[in-house]
């Protein structure tokens, strides 16, 4: 649940690639939530701290890198930050699942959290699409690996991608790439490391929050997406990003102009784009 703190201004921007999601975000709290994307998140200011909670640990950086499927929440509080959400299907998500195979959060060091964060308000600023193997790069060295991703599950999900409502049965799919259901399904968890049924549910989710902007019904847009109603909508984004979805709604619709005289003030960063 986001802090209701009414006189501190609130800020989200969400910006969607096809393996990647980049969030600029101020002065929210999540409540507890996990998704199938390794989080990459990263404070804009040198004075302030990020609050990340696990359930065994509670950690303050000014970056971290979170393991995909770890139940967590994150305090932004008068923050100006960025989050990056690399997907199970980007090319370069098992060089990031390495790194997080013994630690499920990483803290960042200040030289990584610069360089990084100088090449995603770069790539930001001229309308690139943020590549994951620079960004890994800047982390780590590079770790030489035999990994690849099934090109049969790549085609089943650039598939599932082409369609309006995410709604397909697994025996649909498994047809399409000459798999049996079984087979099929058990490949999937596999290579993208959650099951078919909980991947449909997140491409709904993000289909549904890129149009949250563009609608004044959430129950409309519930329905479009491929959701049974407003209140499993709601859960489904409480349980993926720790916020419900009229708080999203409400927050991206506000007039906001941040206080903030940091150079990356990610305001400023948003109005330089737009």
């Amino acid at each position: 649940m986001l802090s209701n703190i009414p006189a501190t201004r609130q800020f989200i921007q969400k910006y969607k690639y096809a393996t990647s999601q980049l969030n600029f975000i101020h002065n929210i709290s999540t409540g507890w939530h996990q998704h199938p994307c390794i989080q990459l998140s990263l404070s804009l200011h040198r004075h302030e701290l990020l609050t990340l909670s696990t359930q065994n640990e509670t950690y303050s950086a000014y970056g971290f890198l979170i393991r995909s499927n770890i139940q967590h929440k994150i305090d932004s509080s008068n923050t100006c930050s960025i989050i990056l959400l690399i997907e199970p299907i980007d090319e370069h998500y098992h060089l990031f699942r390495h790194l997080t195979e013994k630690q499920d959060i990483i803290l960042l060091n200040h030289e990584n959290i610069t360089a990084v964060t100088d090449y995603l308000v770069k790539s930001f600023l001229c309308n690139n699409k943020p590549d994951t193997l620079t960004i890994y790069l800047l982390l780590s060295q590079y770790l030489s690996c035999h990994c690849q991703f099934d090109q049969r599950i790549l085609k089943a999900v650039s598939f599932i991608e082409t369609l309006s409502e995410k709604r397909i049965s697994s025996r649909q799919v498994a047809d399409k790439i000459y798999l049996s259901e079984s087979r099929f399904l058990h490949l999937f968890r596999e290579q993208v490391g959650i099951n078919f049924r909980a991947y449909l549910l997140w491409l709904r989710l993000n289909d549904a929050i890129e149009e949250i902007q563009m609608t004044d019904s959430l129950t409309s847009l519930a329905n479009n997406c491929g959701f049974s109603d407003t209140a499993h909508f709601s859960r489904t984004c409480k349980m993926a990003y720790g916020i419900r979805p009229s708080d999203i709604k409400n927050i991206i619709q506000q007039e906001v102009k941040l206080n903030c005289n940091t150079a990356q003030c990610l305001y400023g960063i948003n109005k330089k784009r737009n």
